[in-house]
Parts: structure tokens; sequence; C-alpha cells
């Protein structure tokens, strides 16, 4: 599917300021243009486009969908008013397409969650992950009325082509601070990090608690671990040495230092009441 998010999608997908981490990005939509995307100065090599039914199985093997590091289905916005059941059948196409690739093989599906009341058809289908679009822009929002300016905090964190952003790191894989981070508690850790010009947010324990299909539902035990938070809830795992299939929430990048003072506190770059400042 496609609409009017896509592009901005893409263009984030295969910027140049994510290096080895760019994707190489194939959309497959059925569109009118038979060249539609001529106009956008996609990155040259990283973007290709399938014209054709995205239900369609045979296509999605001719783009090797079966090789792709993930999926991400978008709400067709010329066919939202059939219920946009067309999104749940190219889930299924996928799967499909991906035969019986065990499931550290198969790429992850995310699908845009248009109507709520598809969630469960979603699921059934076999998507990893819906993301109701609706639902986070309306708390972002809601963010920003009640903590003004922290709303241009968050999306400059989620935007790859700024100088500084939030990656979910593995503990043991994080190159060259393995030994900065595993065997220590979050406070060392955090101590640790922010000397090398990173800000640790949180950490993702491996409590064999998994992430939710859905971001409509939320755990009532979180596995995360976050500072400041409610010692009541997670003192026993931020006390809890970090192990090496734990995950890190870091703020990194060219501009890192520019969002922990020497001191070690989160600047509230937005507002000075920022829920990421270090004192509260």
């Amino acid at each position: 599917g496609w609409n009017s998010h896509g592009v901005e999608l893409v263009r984030q997908l295969i910027a140049p300021s994510l290096d080895d981490m760019a994707r190489r990005v194939i959309v497959i939509a059925d569109l009118d243009d038979e060249k539609p995307f001529a106009t956008f100065d996609f990155r040259s090599g990283y973007f290709f486009y399938y014209r054709g039914d995205s239900c369609d199985i045979n296509l999605l093997q001719s783009a090797c969908v079966a090789e792709a590091h993930a999926v991400i289905v978008l709400a067709d916005e010329r066919r939202v008013h059939n219920r946009n059941l067309r999104s749940v059948y190219t889930v299924q196409a996928v799967r499909s397409a991906c035969g019986e690739l065990p499931e550290g093989r198969r790429p992850r599906i995310l699908a845009e969650l248009f109507y709520i009341e598809n969630a469960s058809r979603f699921i059934s289908a076999g998507v990893d992950k819906l993301i109701p679009l609706e639902r986070l822009s309306y708390r972002i929002m809601l963010g920003a009325v009640i903590n003004p300016g922290i709303s241009g905090l968050l999306l400059k964190l989620l935007d790859s082509e700024s100088g500084y952003a939030v990656h979910f790191r593995k503990a043991g894989n994080t190159s060259g601070l393995a030994s900065s981070i595993v065997g220590r508690t979050f406070e060392a850790a955090h101590e640790a990090l922010r000397k090398r010009g990173r800000q640790l947010l949180a950490i993702y324990k491996n409590t064999g608690v998994e992430h939710a299909a859905s971001d409509l539902t939320f755990h009532e035990k979180s596995p995360y671990v976050v500072r400041p938070g409610p010692p009541a809830h997670n003192q026993d795992l931020f006390d809890t040495a970090i192990e090496n299939d734990d995950y890190l929430v870091v703020i990194e990048g060219r501009g890192a230092r520019d969002v922990t003072r020497a001191d070690g506190e989160s600047v509230g770059e937005y507002s000075n009441t920022s829920t990421l400042r270090g004192d509260e």
C-alpha cells in the first residue's frame, strides 16, 4: 500500500546519515502513474519500485520479500473506505511468500493500523507489530499541551537525519562499549556512557516478557527499567546487573554530547520541564 506518510518514511530509511545502517527500500504499490517517484530525490541505488498488487504472492517473491530486513504495510489511502482490509490481506500474502522460514530469518512485518477494530484481524494474519498512528499522534499532542516543548524533542530524537537519535542496542553487542555496560547497574552504566557522550534512557531487561504485538496494549509490569521512575515498580531491576542479552535505549550520534551536560543531567533543550531531565 501507499499513502502520504510513505515519502518521508522512505527518505528516513535511506538517509545518508544512517551510514551502514541505511536500508535499501522496495515499494510495492499499484499506483496510477508508471513512474510516480521520478520527482523525488531519493538516494541513488537505495530505492526501487515494483508496480502491482501488494497481495500478489508472485510479485512479492519477485521482489525477494523473504530476504527483507522488515516489511512495512501502509494503510492504502485509496482503499481506506473499504475498511483497509487490503492491508490485512497483504500481511497474509507476505507470510505465504516467506514460506517456512524460521522465526529468526523471516522479516518482521509492521503494519499501520487505521481502523482499531481491525487489530485482531492483523494479529490473526500474522503481523509482528501494529502501529496505531492516530493514537500515537494524539499522545504526542497531549504531551505538548501538558509539557510545552516536549513534542519537538521527541520528534527530533526519532528523526534519523537529526544530529542525534534514540537507538535500541543489545548490551553485549554495543561496539566498543560492552565492557562499560555488562555487569554494571543502571546507574553505573549511565555514568560510563555519559563519559562517552551517550545518554542512557532505559534498559529492556531480558525477563521473558515480549513486546506486545500491538501498541494498543501495554504490559502491567513493564520490562523496561527507566530512571527517573517510581522505585516501587522497578527497584529490583534497577539494582540488577546488566546482562549480555539485555537491550539499552540510548541517545547517541553526532550530537549526543549536546543532550548531556558535564554533570550527567539531561539538557531540557526544548523545555525546562522535560521528562528526560535527570533531576526529576
